[in-house]
């Protein structure tokens, strides 16, 4: 009967961890024409995957091709008016010093934009904060 319960406990132990984890759920594809800057990582023109991380205001930007190029992201959600929902999926670059930098993402059906949070270095944003 004890190794039963010890059998049973094991399995338990093992398990729950596996079934509590957050994942990585995509929500959005993007094709980007050109070059650009997310979270001080260069990422090349291509397609894109946005993904959202369930437990939390993380977001990760991955190449569809080739994998290695991705970022993750913090980000501040920017309430919408009351009722406004994104009708489709959206990238907004900053055009700075000959890059362009991804500051905001909205998302299909959200009713919030992913502000893009930054460091302090960010031309763009001084102006702004």
């Amino acid at each position: 009967m004890r190794i039963r319960w010890l059998t049973i406990a094991a399995l338990v132990l093992l398990v729950s961890p596996a079934v509590s984890q957050d994942s990585w759920t995509t929500r959005a594809t993007a094709t980007v024409p050109f070059d650009f800057v997310a979270n001080g990582v260069t990422l090349p023109a291509g397609e894109y995957r946005i993904m959202t991380y369930s437990a939390g205001n993380s977001l990760m930007i991955q190449n569809t091709k080739t994998p290695d190029d991705k970022t993750f992201l913090q980000n501040r959600n920017i309430l919408l008016n009351p009722g406004n929902f994104q009708k489709q999926t959206k990238l907004i670059f900053f055009f700075n010093e000959g890059q362009h930098v991804l500051h905001q993402i909205g998302l299909v059906d959200d009713n919030h934009l992913h502000d893009i949070i930054h460091g302090d270095d960010v031309v763009e944003l001084v102006a702004t904060r």
